[in-house]
């Protein structure tokens, strides 16, 4: 049985915070205003696990913005944030495409809190088929929980007792996943990141450009 390889999402994998990043873009584009921003990460937040397709995702934000613009949504607004969208979430880190491709004696995994549809359509880029995102089910009294443990998603999934190759993460919700791994990547930690794995030489904090470099290191240290 092949070992597995794990991808985090979030900022391993996709490009930034897409709910963020699309603030900051319209704010930079003077189409809304900077006093929207404390309010908008918490409520985009609240909705877009559910989401399906990118059609929701943008009726989503065009709602959420109807508040701010009573008298109507200017068209150059509404164009702006469906480009916007549709270039930024087809963003790839190029290691992503490298390591499946090279490395084809490993099972691949992604493993995200991200919409499902966001994690379904990397995975089709990526060729891996292996996807477990925030409908799986993991819910308290029928709602999702958000500060969840990957790892508990792992061990309920077809992976269950799978000996893990290595992993690449970014936050404390990737800690366990790492931590069971026998490679263990860090992107851009948070500072809660950093804290956990300051001064264990066992957790290698690399960059996109190095990530390719690194996982074969790895592997000619395996075989």
């Amino acid at each position: 049985m092949k070992k597995i390889v794990i991808f985090d999402i979030d900022k391993t994998i996709y490009d930034g915070n897409l709910y963020e990043d699309i603030i900051f873009h319209l704010i930079s584009k003077n189409l809304i205003n900077p006093r929207i921003l404390p309010i908008t990460t918490k409520e985009f937040l609240e909705y877009t696990f559910s989401l399906e397709s990118y059609e929701e995702l943008i009726s989503e934000l065009l709602e959420n913005f109807k508040k701010e613009f009573p008298k109507g949504i200017s068209k150059e607004l509404k164009n702006e944030i469906i480009l916007f969208i549709r270039q930024n979430t087809k963003k790839i880190r190029d290691f992503a495409f490298e390591i499946p491709r090279m490395f084809p004696e490993f099972d691949y995994l992604i493993i995200s809190l991200e919409p499902d549809f966001v994690a379904n359509e990397v995975g089709n880029i990526l060729g891996i088929p292996n996807v477990i995102s925030n409908h799986f089910d993991f819910s308290i009294n029928g709602r999702q929980k958000f500060h969840v443990d990957k790892f508990e998603m792992l061990k309920k999934s077809v992976f269950t007792e799978r000996e893990i190759f290595a992993s690449f993460g970014d936050s404390e919700l990737d800690y366990t996943i790492l931590l069971s791994s026998q490679n263990k990547f860090v992107f851009n930690p948070s500072n809660n990141m950093q804290n956990l794995i300051s001064g264990n030489q066992d957790f290698k904090v690399i960059t996109p450009e190095s990530a390719t470099e690194n996982f074969h290191k790895a592997t000619l240290m395996k075989y």
